[in-house]
Protein backbone atom coordinates (compact mmCIF):
# COMPACT_ATOMS: atom_id res chain seq x y z
CA UNK A 1 0.00 0.00 0.00
CA UNK A 2 1.40 3.56 -0.98
CA UNK A 3 1.26 5.72 1.83
CA UNK A 4 2.68 9.58 2.18
CA UNK A 5 4.29 10.72 4.91
CA UNK A 6 3.89 14.02 6.66
CA UNK A 7 4.87 15.88 10.30
CA UNK A 8 2.35 17.15 12.28
CA UNK A 9 3.08 20.59 13.40
CA UNK A 10 0.58 22.89 14.55
CA UNK A 11 -2.07 21.30 12.87
CA UNK A 12 -0.02 22.08 9.78
CA UNK A 13 1.63 19.41 7.12
CA UNK A 14 5.15 20.34 7.07
CA UNK A 15 7.82 17.48 5.38
CA UNK A 16 9.46 15.59 8.75
CA UNK A 17 12.57 15.62 9.80
CA UNK A 18 15.40 13.10 11.08
CA UNK A 19 17.12 12.97 14.05
CA UNK A 20 21.15 12.55 13.78
CA UNK A 21 23.81 10.99 16.38
CA UNK A 22 27.50 11.19 16.19
CA UNK A 23 27.04 7.39 14.02
CA UNK A 24 25.12 8.39 11.78
CA UNK A 25 22.61 6.61 12.93
CA UNK A 26 18.68 7.92 12.26
CA UNK A 27 15.62 7.60 14.62
CA UNK A 28 12.06 8.92 13.69
CA UNK A 29 10.99 11.12 16.69
CA UNK A 30 6.93 12.08 15.60
CA UNK A 31 5.76 11.99 12.57
CA UNK A 32 1.80 11.74 10.96
CA UNK A 33 1.56 9.83 7.69
CA UNK A 34 -2.15 9.09 5.47
CA UNK A 35 -3.82 6.11 5.37
CA UNK A 36 -6.47 6.44 2.64
CA UNK A 37 -6.65 10.34 4.18
CA UNK A 38 -6.79 9.15 8.05
CA UNK A 39 -3.75 10.68 9.57
CA UNK A 40 -2.19 8.61 12.02
CA UNK A 41 0.26 9.91 15.04
CA UNK A 42 2.97 7.92 15.35
CA UNK A 43 4.96 8.59 18.40
CA UNK A 44 6.22 5.78 20.40
CA UNK A 45 3.22 6.15 22.71
CA UNK A 46 0.59 5.64 20.40
CA UNK A 47 1.42 3.12 17.06
CA UNK A 48 5.80 2.54 17.08
CA UNK A 49 7.33 2.58 13.95
CA UNK A 50 10.45 2.68 12.06
CA UNK A 51 10.55 3.68 8.43
CA UNK A 52 12.88 2.44 6.11
CA UNK A 53 12.97 5.18 2.49
CA UNK A 54 14.37 7.46 0.24
CA UNK A 55 13.97 9.84 -2.23
CA UNK A 56 12.76 9.15 -6.29
CA UNK A 57 11.13 5.69 -5.09
CA UNK A 58 9.39 3.63 -6.91
CA UNK A 59 6.87 0.37 -7.28
CA UNK A 60 8.33 -2.45 -6.07
CA UNK A 61 10.69 -0.79 -3.73
CA UNK A 62 10.36 -2.46 -0.42
CA UNK A 63 10.23 -0.52 2.74
CA UNK A 64 9.63 -1.72 6.62
CA UNK A 65 8.14 -0.41 9.75
CA UNK A 66 9.87 -1.83 13.40
CA UNK A 67 9.76 0.07 17.08
CA UNK A 68 10.45 3.90 16.95
CA UNK A 69 13.48 4.59 18.68
CA UNK A 70 15.72 1.79 17.28
CA UNK A 71 18.50 3.66 15.95
CA UNK A 72 18.55 2.70 11.92
CA UNK A 73 21.29 1.55 10.08
CA UNK A 74 20.13 1.02 6.89
CA UNK A 75 19.37 4.46 5.62
CA UNK A 76 16.24 6.55 4.92
CA UNK A 77 16.14 9.74 4.29
CA UNK A 78 15.02 13.38 3.27
CA UNK A 79 11.68 12.39 2.62
CA UNK A 80 10.04 15.41 1.83
CA UNK A 81 5.96 16.27 1.77
CA UNK A 82 4.57 14.26 -0.71
CA UNK A 83 7.10 11.67 -1.17
CA UNK A 84 6.06 8.06 -0.57
CA UNK A 85 6.59 4.72 1.33
CA UNK A 86 5.25 1.55 1.36
CA UNK A 87 3.90 0.02 4.08
CA UNK A 88 5.62 -3.82 5.13
CA UNK A 89 1.98 -5.65 5.25
CA UNK A 90 0.45 -8.11 3.12
CA UNK A 91 0.06 -5.63 0.20
CA UNK A 92 3.12 -5.02 -0.27
CA UNK A 93 4.94 -5.11 -3.59
CA UNK A 94 8.19 -5.88 -2.48
CA UNK A 95 10.04 -8.93 -0.50
CA UNK A 96 8.19 -9.97 2.20
CA UNK A 97 10.45 -12.44 3.98
CA UNK A 98 13.92 -11.04 3.93
CA UNK A 99 15.75 -11.35 7.48
CA UNK A 100 18.14 -7.84 8.07
CA UNK A 101 20.93 -8.71 10.24
CA UNK A 102 21.39 -6.28 12.78
CA UNK A 103 23.20 -9.10 14.57
CA UNK A 104 24.99 -12.09 13.26
CA UNK A 105 23.75 -15.78 14.57
CA UNK A 106 22.00 -18.57 13.35
CA UNK A 107 20.29 -18.45 9.90
CA UNK A 108 19.47 -22.38 9.37
CA UNK A 109 20.31 -25.45 10.26
CA UNK A 110 24.16 -25.65 9.60
CA UNK A 111 24.45 -22.17 8.67
CA UNK A 112 25.53 -19.04 10.03
CA UNK A 113 26.28 -15.42 9.89
CA UNK A 114 29.72 -14.64 11.71
CA UNK A 115 31.54 -11.57 12.60
CA UNK A 116 30.03 -8.13 11.36
CA UNK A 117 26.58 -7.79 10.17
CA UNK A 118 27.00 -5.60 7.63
CA UNK A 119 29.72 -7.50 6.18
CA UNK A 120 28.47 -11.40 7.64
CA UNK A 121 31.23 -13.89 6.50
CA UNK A 122 28.83 -16.92 6.06
CA UNK A 123 29.42 -20.61 7.99
CA UNK A 124 28.77 -23.95 7.00
CA UNK A 125 28.70 -25.63 9.86
CA UNK A 126 29.33 -29.41 7.88
CA UNK A 127 31.63 -32.22 9.19
CA UNK A 128 34.35 -30.39 7.44
CA UNK A 129 33.06 -26.53 7.88
CA UNK A 130 33.32 -23.78 5.26
CA UNK A 131 33.52 -19.78 5.96
CA UNK A 132 32.32 -18.00 2.97
CA UNK A 133 34.52 -14.91 2.42
CA UNK A 134 36.71 -13.09 4.98
CA UNK A 135 35.11 -9.34 5.24
CA UNK A 136 37.61 -6.42 6.46
CA UNK A 137 41.18 -6.96 7.79
CA UNK A 138 39.64 -5.98 11.63
CA UNK A 139 37.18 -8.59 11.69
CA UNK A 140 39.82 -11.45 11.90
CA UNK A 141 39.41 -11.70 15.55
CA UNK A 142 35.73 -11.72 15.91
CA UNK A 143 35.21 -14.77 13.03
CA UNK A 144 37.95 -16.63 15.24
CA UNK A 145 35.64 -15.85 18.43
CA UNK A 146 32.43 -16.91 15.86
CA UNK A 147 34.32 -20.01 15.11
CA UNK A 148 35.01 -21.48 18.61
CA UNK A 149 31.09 -20.06 19.40
CA UNK A 150 29.35 -22.55 16.70
CA UNK A 151 32.52 -24.56 15.84
CA UNK A 152 33.79 -26.10 19.54
CA UNK A 153 36.86 -24.68 18.45
CA UNK A 154 38.45 -21.98 16.05
CA UNK A 155 41.02 -24.11 14.59
CA UNK A 156 38.04 -26.94 13.45
CA UNK A 157 37.73 -24.55 10.15
CA UNK A 158 38.74 -26.48 6.60
CA UNK A 159 37.95 -24.18 4.05
CA UNK A 160 37.66 -20.41 3.62
CA UNK A 161 36.05 -19.87 0.14
CA UNK A 162 36.38 -16.66 -1.62
CA UNK A 163 33.58 -14.98 -3.51
CA UNK A 164 36.44 -12.44 -5.00
CA UNK A 165 39.34 -10.12 -4.21
CA UNK A 166 37.54 -7.14 -2.83
CA UNK A 167 38.96 -5.43 0.32
CA UNK A 168 35.72 -6.04 2.08
CA UNK A 169 35.37 -10.21 1.18
CA UNK A 170 38.93 -11.38 1.67
CA UNK A 171 40.48 -8.82 4.05
CA UNK A 172 40.46 -11.03 7.13
CA UNK A 173 41.99 -14.18 4.99
CA UNK A 174 45.93 -13.76 5.88
CA UNK A 175 45.24 -12.95 9.47
CA UNK A 176 42.84 -16.72 9.43
CA UNK A 177 45.65 -18.57 7.70
CA UNK A 178 47.81 -16.87 10.34
CA UNK A 179 46.17 -18.60 13.16
CA UNK A 180 44.52 -21.63 11.59
CA UNK A 181 47.72 -22.85 9.42
CA UNK A 182 45.89 -26.08 8.14
CA UNK A 183 42.93 -23.94 6.49
CA UNK A 184 42.67 -24.35 2.86
CA UNK A 185 42.08 -20.92 1.07
CA UNK A 186 39.85 -21.42 -2.09
CA UNK A 187 39.02 -18.48 -4.77
CA UNK A 188 39.52 -18.84 -8.80
CA UNK A 189 43.07 -18.21 -10.46
CA UNK A 190 42.36 -14.83 -11.37
CA UNK A 191 41.62 -13.71 -7.67
CA UNK A 192 44.75 -16.03 -6.59
CA UNK A 193 46.90 -13.81 -8.64
CA UNK A 194 45.16 -10.89 -7.13
CA UNK A 195 45.78 -11.38 -3.54
CA UNK A 196 49.24 -12.03 -4.33
CA UNK A 197 50.16 -8.79 -6.41
CA UNK A 198 51.85 -5.86 -5.25
CA UNK A 199 50.16 -3.47 -6.34
CA UNK A 200 46.68 -4.69 -5.54
CA UNK A 201 47.11 -6.04 -2.29
CA UNK A 202 48.76 -2.66 -1.08
CA UNK A 203 44.78 -0.97 -2.49
CA UNK A 204 43.22 -4.05 -0.33
CA UNK A 205 45.61 -2.83 2.30
CA UNK A 206 44.99 0.99 2.30
CA UNK A 207 41.07 0.25 1.56
CA UNK A 208 40.83 -1.97 4.47
CA UNK A 209 42.75 0.39 7.02
CA UNK A 210 40.60 3.34 5.43
CA UNK A 211 37.15 1.03 6.34
CA UNK A 212 38.20 0.13 9.64
CA UNK A 213 39.20 3.92 10.90
CA UNK A 214 35.91 5.21 9.50
CA UNK A 215 33.81 2.20 11.56
CA UNK A 216 36.40 1.09 14.39
CA UNK A 217 33.48 2.31 16.89
CA UNK A 218 31.49 -0.56 15.64
CA UNK A 219 34.07 -3.43 14.58
CA UNK A 220 37.00 -2.42 16.70
CA UNK A 221 40.68 -2.05 16.01
CA UNK A 222 42.68 -2.97 18.61
CA UNK A 223 45.01 -5.44 16.45
CA UNK A 224 45.91 -2.72 13.91
CA UNK A 225 45.56 -6.14 11.36
CA UNK A 226 46.95 -5.35 7.90
CA UNK A 227 46.22 -7.03 5.03
CA UNK A 228 49.06 -8.78 3.76
CA UNK A 229 49.62 -10.83 0.20
CA UNK A 230 48.01 -14.36 0.69
CA UNK A 231 48.79 -17.88 -0.66
CA UNK A 232 45.54 -19.51 -2.72
CA UNK A 233 45.76 -23.32 -1.73
CA UNK A 234 42.81 -24.18 -3.51
CA UNK A 235 42.17 -22.80 -7.43
CA UNK A 236 38.30 -23.35 -8.19
CA UNK A 237 36.64 -23.34 -11.21
CA UNK A 238 33.25 -23.51 -12.91
CA UNK A 239 31.37 -26.43 -12.13
CA UNK A 240 33.71 -28.15 -9.07
CA UNK A 241 31.83 -29.46 -6.30
CA UNK A 242 33.57 -30.08 -2.92
CA UNK A 243 32.21 -32.61 -0.25
CA UNK A 244 31.85 -31.20 3.20
CA UNK A 245 30.94 -34.76 4.52
CA UNK A 246 27.19 -35.85 6.20
CA UNK A 247 25.38 -34.84 3.02
CA UNK A 248 26.67 -31.39 2.34
CA UNK A 249 28.44 -30.19 -0.74
CA UNK A 250 29.05 -26.80 -2.51
CA UNK A 251 28.88 -26.39 -5.57
CA UNK A 252 31.37 -23.28 -7.45
CA UNK A 253 29.77 -21.11 -10.48
CA UNK A 254 31.40 -18.85 -11.93
CA UNK A 255 30.04 -15.80 -12.22
CA UNK A 256 32.18 -12.61 -13.49
CA UNK A 257 30.34 -9.16 -14.01
CA UNK A 258 30.94 -7.67 -10.40
CA UNK A 259 34.90 -8.19 -10.96
CA UNK A 260 36.78 -10.45 -13.46
CA UNK A 261 36.97 -13.23 -10.62
CA UNK A 262 33.68 -13.25 -8.78
CA UNK A 263 32.50 -16.96 -7.55
CA UNK A 264 29.17 -18.20 -6.30
CA UNK A 265 28.41 -20.74 -4.18
CA UNK A 266 25.28 -23.08 -4.25
CA UNK A 267 24.40 -25.41 -1.25
CA UNK A 268 22.02 -27.97 -2.62
CA UNK A 269 21.23 -29.55 0.71
CA UNK A 270 19.63 -26.56 2.33
CA UNK A 271 19.23 -24.71 -1.19
CA UNK A 272 21.32 -21.63 -0.16
CA UNK A 273 23.27 -19.02 -2.77
CA UNK A 274 25.68 -17.02 -1.76
CA UNK A 275 26.90 -15.22 -4.23
CA UNK A 276 28.84 -12.31 -3.10
CA UNK A 277 27.68 -9.10 -5.06
CA UNK A 278 27.39 -11.09 -8.09
CA UNK A 279 23.42 -10.16 -7.60
CA UNK A 280 23.92 -6.36 -6.22
CA UNK A 281 22.90 -5.30 -2.80
CA UNK A 282 20.07 -4.17 -1.27
CA UNK A 283 20.26 -0.34 -0.75
CA UNK A 284 17.24 2.42 0.45
CA UNK A 285 14.88 -0.54 -0.20
CA UNK A 286 15.36 -1.44 -3.49
CA UNK A 287 18.06 -3.26 -5.66
CA UNK A 288 21.54 -1.35 -6.08
CA UNK A 289 23.72 -2.87 -9.60
CA UNK A 290 27.30 -3.94 -9.18
CA UNK A 291 28.35 -4.54 -12.46
CA UNK A 292 32.14 -3.34 -11.94
CA UNK A 293 34.11 -4.81 -14.71
CA UNK A 294 31.53 -6.25 -17.36
CA UNK A 295 27.51 -5.68 -17.77
CA UNK A 296 27.33 -8.18 -20.45
CA UNK A 297 28.70 -11.03 -17.76
CA UNK A 298 26.87 -9.68 -14.77
CA UNK A 299 23.75 -10.50 -17.07
CA UNK A 300 24.85 -13.38 -18.05
CA UNK A 301 25.87 -14.53 -14.28
CA UNK A 302 22.14 -13.58 -12.97
CA UNK A 303 20.68 -15.57 -16.18
CA UNK A 304 22.21 -18.70 -14.41
CA UNK A 305 21.38 -18.08 -10.77
CA UNK A 306 18.03 -17.19 -11.67
CA UNK A 307 18.15 -20.76 -13.06
CA UNK A 308 18.63 -22.35 -9.58
CA UNK A 309 16.33 -23.57 -7.36
CA UNK A 310 16.79 -21.29 -4.28
CA UNK A 311 15.23 -20.94 -1.20
CA UNK A 312 17.89 -18.90 1.08
CA UNK A 313 19.89 -16.23 -0.78
CA UNK A 314 23.01 -14.93 1.47
CA UNK A 315 23.62 -11.41 -0.09
CA UNK A 316 26.83 -9.58 0.66
CA UNK A 317 26.00 -6.91 2.93
CA UNK A 318 23.29 -7.84 5.99
CA UNK A 319 20.54 -9.21 4.35
CA UNK A 320 19.27 -12.88 3.67
CA UNK A 321 16.62 -13.31 1.68
CA UNK A 322 14.06 -16.37 2.03
CA UNK A 323 11.50 -18.41 0.00
CA UNK A 324 10.21 -17.34 -2.97
CA UNK A 325 11.63 -13.89 -2.10
CA UNK A 326 14.81 -15.33 -2.73
CA UNK A 327 14.09 -16.12 -6.75
CA UNK A 328 12.07 -12.68 -6.72
CA UNK A 329 15.10 -10.50 -5.58
CA UNK A 330 17.15 -12.59 -8.55
CA UNK A 331 14.91 -11.70 -10.99
CA UNK A 332 13.84 -8.27 -10.40
CA UNK A 333 17.73 -8.01 -10.09
CA UNK A 334 17.52 -8.57 -13.92
CA UNK A 335 15.15 -5.77 -14.66
CA UNK A 336 16.93 -3.35 -12.15
CA UNK A 337 20.81 -3.61 -13.56
CA UNK A 338 18.90 -3.42 -16.78
CA UNK A 339 17.27 0.09 -16.00
CA UNK A 340 20.53 1.40 -14.09
CA UNK A 341 22.49 0.76 -17.16
CA UNK A 342 19.87 3.04 -18.78
CA UNK A 343 19.99 5.55 -16.44
CA UNK A 344 23.77 5.71 -17.14
CA UNK A 345 23.48 5.89 -20.49
CA UNK A 346 20.61 8.78 -20.43
CA UNK A 347 23.54 10.90 -18.02
CA UNK A 348 25.96 10.04 -20.85
CA UNK A 349 24.22 11.41 -23.49
CA UNK A 350 22.73 14.26 -21.50
CA UNK A 351 26.27 15.12 -20.49
CA UNK A 352 28.31 14.41 -23.46
CA UNK A 353 29.90 11.66 -23.18
CA UNK A 354 31.51 13.34 -19.85
CA UNK A 355 32.26 10.00 -17.21
CA UNK A 356 33.04 13.02 -14.26
CA UNK A 357 29.86 14.81 -14.86
CA UNK A 358 27.58 11.09 -15.02
CA UNK A 359 29.59 10.02 -11.73
CA UNK A 360 29.00 13.13 -10.08
CA UNK A 361 25.38 13.16 -10.89
CA UNK A 362 24.59 9.51 -9.55
CA UNK A 363 27.11 10.15 -6.58
CA UNK A 364 24.89 13.01 -5.71
CA UNK A 365 21.61 11.63 -5.98
CA UNK A 366 22.22 7.66 -4.14
CA UNK A 367 25.21 8.33 -1.94
CA UNK A 368 24.92 12.13 -1.11
CA UNK A 369 21.02 12.55 -0.85
CA UNK A 370 20.39 9.26 0.92
CA UNK A 371 23.66 8.87 3.41
CA UNK A 372 24.29 5.42 2.19
CA UNK A 373 25.39 3.76 5.68
CA UNK A 374 28.18 1.54 6.21
CA UNK A 375 30.32 1.94 2.74
CA UNK A 376 32.51 4.59 2.95
CA UNK A 377 32.40 6.97 0.29
CA UNK A 378 35.71 5.97 -1.30
CA UNK A 379 34.44 2.67 -2.13
CA UNK A 380 31.26 3.48 -3.20
CA UNK A 381 33.26 6.11 -5.75
CA UNK A 382 35.66 3.46 -7.07
CA UNK A 383 32.79 1.04 -7.97
CA UNK A 384 30.64 3.66 -9.59
CA UNK A 385 33.42 4.89 -11.37
CA UNK A 386 33.80 1.58 -13.09
CA UNK A 387 30.23 0.99 -13.52
CA UNK A 388 30.19 4.09 -15.92
CA UNK A 389 33.30 2.75 -17.37
CA UNK A 390 31.94 -0.29 -18.10
CA UNK A 391 28.53 1.43 -19.81
CA UNK A 392 30.96 4.39 -21.44
CA UNK A 393 33.01 1.31 -23.08
CA UNK A 394 29.94 -1.43 -23.97
CA UNK A 395 31.59 -3.96 -21.96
Amino acid sequence: MLHKIYEKTDDKETPYSLVYDHRQTLEIRKIVYTINNNKVLIDGHNRPARIFAARGISAGHFFASAPLGTPLTYSPLSLRRGDHFFDAGPSTAGWGTFMILEQTGKICDGLYATGYHFMPAFLLAAPAPVLFDAGVAAMGPHYLKDLETYLGRADALEYLLLTHSHYDHCGAAPYLKEKIPGLTIGTNAHAAKVLLKPNAVGLIRALNDNFTEIFKDAIGDEEKIPFNPVEVDLVLKDGDELDCGGGWTVRVIETPGHTNDCLSYYIPKIKTLIAGEAVGVIHNGGIQPEFSSSYDDYMTSLERLVALDVEILALAHKHVLTGDDAGRFLRDSIETTVSFKGRIEGYLDRFGGNREKVVETILGEDYDDTILMQQDKKSFLLNLQAQVRVVAEGK
